[in-house]
């Protein structure tokens, strides 16, 4: 009788280890009979499917990648959409029409000219960001294109606090209640405040890859479902066979719809229609040029609307540090209090100077009117918005 006992002891403690080693991997779940979508496609249907939508340059550092339409200069990746959480982790659900491909692959960097850029790549992941968090806090940025997926583990620079090329304005804060959601790009703080902020919070990045997928659960979701008090449900992914048509056909009934095939490299010669080349960097003479006063119709709306931009930002840093002085006398220690500040202008000033290099390059690259798609190109929904601290800011335009 103590044999057949022994056994069944034995099973039981597989089966607990079997359990157990499952603790570090990040299995979706996905039903019976899934299999993940074959290679069928390759890297260069990108180069059509975004043409509409944006210019394709070639970059002497990362060869083809690709520059949307329609964003104001201060327009940065993964702020007009939404997070959702689904059985591979946070998600992202874009408004624009190009974002099923430019969020879940590839990289975006941010050119000192040409703005913020897509490099196309083979890998899908429900978003491919950095993640920190921490005194009710959580912010996100874009992944550089240093930083690569292979033999089962980063290639690259992997030091998630100094990730390359990554500045403090590329990363996008909101309160930890305010991040599930429509509408996050009303609920982000300011671009200066992340000077500060990424400091105050932690790193919290966490890929995993099984099943030839990546899942991303940095956050915990039982954490941002007690902040905000909200009912977060898990949607199931599921695959599409074309490209989305509609941004807004992403999301359905506890799914997340998602195009998503293994692509293979771009065969060889292809590239898209139209090419130019990224913007050169100037001489001393061309950037003194390129200081003076900006009027030329009709960019001068864009133009305007920066300046508005920049000033609201200033006033909001000035009602900031007004009540952060308040506050000294509570305990804040003043010489810390003396640097935050500091360093929080010199972020202000960093920002509006590489807004106004990019809006002049703009103007050179089409000096008769501003970039723009199709008659038919959609808008986004809403611009950068402004907080007064708490994570609850008002749209600004």
């Amino acid at each position: 009788m103590k044999k057949p006992n022994l056994l069944i002891a034995f099973a039981t403690l597989l089966a607990i280890l079997a359990v157990g080693g499952c603790a570090g991997t990040y299995d979706p779940g996905q039903p019976a009979g899934y299999a993940p979508a074959a290679f069928g496609t390759d890297e260069s249907d990108f180069y059509s499917a975004l043409a509409p939508y944006g210019d394709w340059i070639r970059s002497d550092r990362y060869g083809l990648v690709w520059s949307p339409y329609d964003k104001l200069v201060d327009w940065r990746p993964y702020t007009d959409g939404e997070w959702v959480w689904t059985d591979y982790g946070w998600a992202w659900a874009a408004n624009e029409d190009w974002g099923w491909a430019t969020y879940q692959y590839g990289r975006w960097y941010d050119d000192p000219y040409d703005g913020w850029c897509w490099v196309p790549g083979r890998q899908w992941a429900p978003a491919w960001v950095a993640w920190r968090e921490g005194g009710g806090w959580v912010g996100w940025a874009p992944l550089p294109p240093e930083l690569a997926w292979g033999n089962g583990g980063w290639q690259g620079n992997n030091d998630w606090d100094r990730l390359p090329g990554v500045e403090h304005y590329w990363w996008s804060f909101c309160r930890d209640r305010d991040l599930p959601g429509p509408g996050i790009i009303r609920r982000l703080a300011p671009r200066h405040r992340a000077v500060v902020l990424i400091g105050e919070t932690r790193n919290v990045t966490d890929y995993t890859y099984v099943n030839s997928r990546f899942g991303n659960r940095s956050l915990d979701v039982a954490a941002i479902r007690r902040a905000s008090g909200k009912k977060i449900e898990t949607r199931r992914i599921a695959d599409l066979a074309t490209p989305p048509t509609d941004p807004k056909g992403q999301l359905s009934r506890g799914t997340y719809n998602a195009y998503r095939p293994q692509l293979k490299g771009p065969a060889a010669g292809s590239e898209p229609a139209n090419v130019r080349q990224s913007h050169p960097e100037p001489t001393q003479a061309e950037e003194a040029i390129r200081t003076t006063p900006v009027t030329r119709e009709p960019r001068d709306a864009e133009a305007r609307a920066l300046r508005e931009r920049e000033r609201t930002d200033r006033e909001q840093l000035q009602r900031d540090q007004l009540e952060e002085s308040r506050q000294r006398a509570a305990g804040i220690d003043a010489d810390r209090l003396r640097r935050q500040q500091e360093n929080e202008q010199k972020a202000l000033s960093e920002q509006s100077e590489r807004d106004q290099r990019v809006l002049r390059a703009r103007q050179e690259n089409n000096p008769r009117g501003a970039r723009s798609g199709p008659a038919n190109t959609r808008r986004p929904q809403s611009e950068d918005a402004s907080s007064d601290g708490t994570g609850n800011g008002k749209t600004r335009r």
